[in-house]
């Protein structure tokens, strides 16, 4: 089982066309898709729904991050100290 960071995905339609990411969460699956059924699972997801964005190397930091306001230069540095690697690109590679 692996951490995966998972975010509700809002936005894309009409009424708000801009796409952004609330209610983040640390979720423990086999794999990407695993992890967002759990977190929609969880949260009782019904129109908008959880997308994994990173897996988790460094939970703790992870987790300190998630208990401020995050901005792009926190999130850079997550991904750079490597405490978050890209999903799409570690399940790519199987």
């Amino acid at each position: 089982m692996k951490n995966y960071l998972v975010a509700l995905r809002v936005g894309g339609d009409m009424g708000q066309p801009d796409i952004s990411y609330n209610d983040f969460q640390i979720i423990k699956a086999e794999n990407k898709l695993d992890a967002c059924k759990r977190y929609n699972q969880i949260n009782n997801c019904s129109y908008f729904y959880g997308e994994a964005l990173a897996l988790v190397r460094d939970k703790v930091s992870v987790e300190k991050a998630l208990t401020r306001r995050m901005n792009i230069k926190m999130w850079f540095n997550l991904f750079s100290t490597g405490a978050l690697e890209g999903v799409d690109k570690k399940e790519s590679q199987k």
